[in-house]
Parts: structure tokens; C-alpha cells; sequence
């Protein structure tokens, strides 16, 4: 049925009321397809459209954030919410079994996501079912979180042969992208020395002295600073000091004689004199606990027959030294 009023104008895009022919005066004005028998329902009327507009969206991991989307005109049509090809609501249901406790629908179709998660980040859509299309809308979301690390190998640890070179893998995960730094122990001491390198860090010509435990730290804007500890182990062939190359001692006296072996793999040591066999119902060889380097071999009231040149023998797969050590009366 038609109803026409003198007293209202047809130029009105929301006029309802338009005389006779009417809405055939309103379709071609404006362009828009009016079915003749629902012209008059006020879910067809009018054409939805958004008041919300697109945009990007940023929260930190463990907040809440609310994605717009704000429909004019929506009459009886259906709102969705998808993430991809994922469907999180239809009307004003959460179909996301998984996410149901950290989604919901807030101020009428705006979507809220609770406690975010890195997964969160990604495109979401908001989407009205007209009957032959869809109108839709796109909000981006981005989720910041503090760094993770991870090692390359995973167990940490960095086998090299000295002389050659090695690598250390350090690689960060984080929102923004964090910054790597390394750190090295000076043995010894408390002090620290900063190594030059970002996710990897490249040792040219490794020695003994780089060998140990490497830190590896990253930082972003946003939560608390990560790190992961690193082991280089440098393999090479023994090296043999003696402390003192000679000892003056006297008959009755005890004599040690230290040498310190440093191998990886650890060497196996031995003790030989150059003039006769070494007695060990007299002589004793021992390690120190503490220092596993330290290699002592203690004569026990000294003879004339005790002064020689002892030699310190010192052996592991990657090759051997020796160290030589003279016993000599007080001079």
C-alpha cells in the first residue's frame, strides 16, 4: 500500500512517504534496487553501511583490546566476525570453541579480545549478509611481546678445533624485533667483555682462551629482557709449564715437582727421568682436586740417588708435550 503526504518532499534519501510513484521517483534517483512488495520494511529501505572505519590496532601480550565495527541500518541482517577463513561470531554468538573465554561482543558488534596472545596479530574482518553480497570491513591487529630465544645447536653447545672457526647461533622471536648482543666472561674475574655479532657470531681461528660460556641476550620495548647461555669448547693438544724447571733440595728433604697441563680432550700424564726408573714405593704421583690442570710428583726423603732430570709427559688424541724438570742438590 501506498501512502502519500502533500506535506513531505520526495528529494529526502530517508523519505518514506513519497506520493504516488514514489518509490520508483526514489529508485531512480538514487540508484538503489527497492523490491516492490518489502519496499516498505524497514530492513530493506535502507542500505547498511559502516560508521566504523578501518584501521590498525596494536596491544601488548596479556591485554585486552576492541576491534570497531559499528553497522547504520543493519535492520534484521547478520553481522560476522572472521580471521582469515576462521569464523569467530555470527550475530551475537562466539563460534571460536578455543578462544570463547577471551572473546566477546561489546557496545553491539565491536569484537573484544582478552588476555592477547601472539597468535591474536593478524586481519580480521567484520562482515554484513546482504542478499547478493557481503559488505565487509577490515581491522588489523598487532601484538607486541618480549623476546624468546632459541640456540642453534639446541642442546648450546659449540665444538671447534683450534685454529678453526666457530659459530654461535642465537636466534630471537619478539614483537618488535629484539636486538641480540653476546657476552663473554673474563675468566677469573666479574668483568664481562662485550663480543660483536647479532643472532650469529662468527670466532675466527678459535684458542683455548675463547673457550667457556657465552651469554646471549635480547632486548625489546616491551616486557622483561631475555637470555640463554651458550658453551664453546675448543679442542687442541697439550701444553705443559712446569713451575719451577729447577729443584735444589738435600738428602732427607722432600721435593715436589709441579706441572700444569692444559688439553681438551684431557690428557693423560706421565712421569720419566732420564738416568734410571722412577720408584713409586717412594715416589708418589698425584692431581690436584681443585685444579685438575695440576700434576705433582713428590719425592719423599730425598737421596743422591733422586737427583735427575724428571720430564713431564702429557698426552691426548690431538697430540702430546712434555715438560722437563732437574732435581738438583742445594746449591
Amino acid at each position: 500500500m501506498l501512502i502519500t503526504s502533500s506535506a513531505q518532499p520526495c528529494g529526502e534519501m530517508r523519505a518514506i512517504h513519497c506520493g504516488v510513484g514514489g518509490v520508483e521517483g526514489l529508485a531512480s534517483r538514487t540508484g538503489y534496487s527497492y523490491d516492490y512488495p518489502t519496499y516498505d520494511r524497514p530492513d530493506t529501505l535502507y542500505p547498511p553501511q559502516f560508521l566504523s572505519v578501518s584501521g590498525q590496532h596494536t596491544v601488548r601480550q596479556g591485554n585486552s583490546t576492541v576491534l570497531p565495527c559499528a553497522v547504520q541500518d543493519l535492520g534484521a541482517r547478520m553481522v560476522m566476525w572472521k580471521k582469515q577463513r576462521q569464523i569467530l561470531t555470527v550475530k551475537s554468538q562466539v563460534f571460536a570453541e578455543q578462544d570463547r573465554s577471551r572473546l566477546r561482543l561489546v557496545d553491539g558488534f565491536n569484537l573484544q579480545i582478552s588476555r592477547a596472545t601472539p597468535s591474536d596479530a593478524g586481519v580480521y574482518t567484520c562482515t554484513v549478509a546482504l542478499n547478493d553480497r557481503d559488505l565487509e570491513q577490515t581491522q588489523t591487529l598487532d601484538v607486541q611481546y618480549g623476546p624468546t630465544l632459541h640456540t642453534v645447536p639446541e642442546s648450546g653447545l659449540v665444538i671447534a678445533e683450534q685454529g678453526q672457526n666457530a659459530t654461535l647461533e642465537c636466534h630471537a622471536t619478539g614483537n618488535p624485533k629484539p636486538r641480540v648482543k653476546w657476552r663473554k666472561k673474563v675468566d677469573g674475574s666479574a668483568a664481562v667483555v662485550d663480543l660483536v655479532g647479532g643472532e650469529v657470531l662468527s670466532l675466527e681461528s678459535v684458542t683455548r682462551s675463547d673457550a667457556g660460556t657465552i651469554e646471549c641476550y635480547a632486548d625489546n620495548p616491551v616486557g622483561d629482557s631475555a637470555s640463554v647461555l651458550l658453551t664453546l669448547q675448543v679442542l687442541y693438544p697439550p701444553e705443559v709449564e712446569v713451575e719451577q724447571s729447577t729443584i735444589f733440595t738435600g738428602e732427607g728433604f722432600t721435593a715436589q715437582l709441579v706441572c700444569l697441563v692444559h688439553a681438551d680432550p684431557p690428557a693423560e700424564v706421565t712421569w720419566t727421568r732420564s738416568g734410571s726408573p722412577i720408584d713409586f714405593d717412594r715416589i708418589s704421583q698425584t692431581n690436584d682436586v681443585i685444579m685438575s690442570s695440576r700434576h705433582v710428583l713428590t719425592i719423599e726423603e730425598v737421596t743422591l740417588d733422586d737427583f735427575d732430570t724428571y720430564t713431564c709427559n702429557a698426552t691426548n688424541q690431538l697430540g702430546s708435550s712434555h715438560g722437563k724438570i732437574y732435581v738438583s742438590g742445594t746449591c
